[in-house]
């Protein structure tokens, strides 16, 4: 079960659609999950003994997965306030909604990697997977209350034969010190939506399933050992082209009415994600070391694509006469839920006391840029998406550890900062409930003191 309250005053009270609920009565609204699985999955792997110039592994996998994600809001006494009212009767007493979607996934696949020492200091391999699967989905959707939606859509998605490559090879720089270039691919599985058509308007054909995505990533960079081992680096630059993306979608219960959405998913266009990493850490001597790391991305789609609803939709029309069923997303447009630039720090310190005892001490720090919470499809138009402000948290933690006992104390967020890390409800049901934010833990101080027993 889950709480349910804001929604359920939201969706069910006189005033919203005219299903009453009794807002005195002290009965929450809640959601009761009902989620089945069974399924079975087999692997054999051969690998070779590793002797030699070559190795190379092998391997058949099998899986069948049947799943089933039932959920039902409960509005305790509903059946009773809202009586003839409600537009069906619920499987369950007292619901309101009821969605289910179900799954009967089967993928066979073998795979395979060929590995090759070139020379004492060179290597590569290769690897492919060739799979088959088929997905029979069933997506039910039951608004008992309102009628607003009252469908069950079926669908099978399958593929046959599909491939997908792994390339890496390494050079030893020198022993410490090695260069790697790794080109690789991904993929997810297509699916169906429980979308429906309304007289006079028929879903398009892309509008009821949505096809496979994947990935071709590449990534080249340098790690290993330097100055007597104690420098330590790993830095790499890496790019990601996203093909046919899935992206959420969602339809309005009816076509005239942008308020009340069933979700959904369709494939976007293409995008690319690059960024840069570094990981850094060097040891002064064998009491003080200092550790960094940065990060950087961006992601953006590489083209402008159309997506429409409805067969009455024209997507080839210009931008601005677009039907409000149909969405747009503009080359050029950020994909956002990351910060542009990321750091860690830490300064660290360590002793073993003549005692035998030990202690440390250690300061860290994180440095995050703003975050864009979500997707900013069109550049040249001012972005709804909310920007977290970059803050930059830092904790100190200090201890000592002897025979059974160990005493430590730390500081969290020592310079108290309060910055906002998330934010729910910022659309049509956050206009009628509130908004509700998550901010940075406060100033937190703890102190652990631990014995090892015998």
């Amino acid at each position: 079960e889950a709480d349910y309250f804001s929604q359920g005053v939201a969706f069910y009270n006189f005033g919203f659609i005219n299903r009453p609920t009794d807002p005195a009565s002290d009965r929450s609204a809640f959601i009761l999950f009902d989620n089945a699985y069974e399924g079975i999955t087999h692997e054999t792997r051969l690998v070779s003994t590793g002797e030699g110039r070559f190795n190379w592994i092998a391997g058949l996998f099998y899986t069948n997965q049947k799943t089933s994600l039932l959920f039902d809001e409960i509005i305790p006494g509903g059946d009773a306030i809202m009586g003839n009212l409600k537009f069906s009767r619920s499987v369950i007493p007292d619901s309101g909604y009821r969605e289910d979607l179900a799954s009967d996934y089967t993928e066979l696949a073998i795979y395979g990697e060929l590995g090759m020492d070139i020379t004492d200091r060179w290597r590569a391999s290769v690897s492919a997977r060739v799979f088959n699967y088929e997905d029979k989905a069933t997506q039910l959707v039951d608004d008992y209350a309102t009628g607003g939606f009252n469908e069950t859509v079926t669908g099978t998605v399958k593929v046959d034969g599909t491939a997908f490559y792994r390339f890496n090879t390494s050079y030893d720089l020198t022993p410490d010190i090695l260069a790697y270039f790794t080109a690789s691919q991904g993929y997810r599985r297509g699916g169906i939506n429980a979308f429906r058509s309304f007289p006079g308007f028929e879903l398009r054909p892309e509008a009821k399933t949505f096809e496979p995505d994947s990935t071709d990533n590449f990534e080249v960079g340098v790690k290993g050992l330097l100055f007597d081992r104690r420098l330590y680096i790993a830095a790499n630059i890496y790019q990601i082209n996203w093909n046919n993306p899935q992206s959420y979608r969602a339809q309005p219960v009816t076509p005239q009415d942008q308020f009340f959405e069933l979700n959904g998913t369709f494939n976007a266009p293409d995008a690319t994600s690059r960024g840069f990493e570094f990981n850094g850490r060097f040891k002064f001597n064998e009491n003080w070391s200092v550790a960094y790391a940065a990060a950087t991305t961006k992601a953006e789609w590489n083209e402008t694509g159309v997506h429409c609803l409805y067969t009455t939709d024209n997507p080839t029309a210009p931008i601005a006469n677009l039907s409000p069923t149909c969405t747009v997303r503009f080359k050029g447009g950020t994909l956002g839920g990351a910060p542009e630039w990321k750091q860690t720090f830490s300064i660290n310190y360590s002793k073993t006391l003549d005692d035998g005892s030990s202690v440390f001490a250690r300061l860290t720090g994180r440095i995050l840029g703003e975050i864009q919470n979500d997707r900013c499809d069109n550049p040249e138009a001012l972005c709804n998406a909310l920007i977290y402000p970059a803050y930059t948290p830092l904790n100190y933690s200090m201890g000592w550890s002897g025979g059974a006992w160990d005493a430590s104390i730390s500081v969290s967020n020592i310079t108290n900062e309060r910055a906002l890390v998330s934010i729910q409800g910022a659309n049509a049901r956050g206009n009628r409930d509130g908004l509700r934010a998550t901010f940075t833990r406060p100033q937190t101080v703890s102190f652990n003191l631990s014995y090892k027993f015998d």
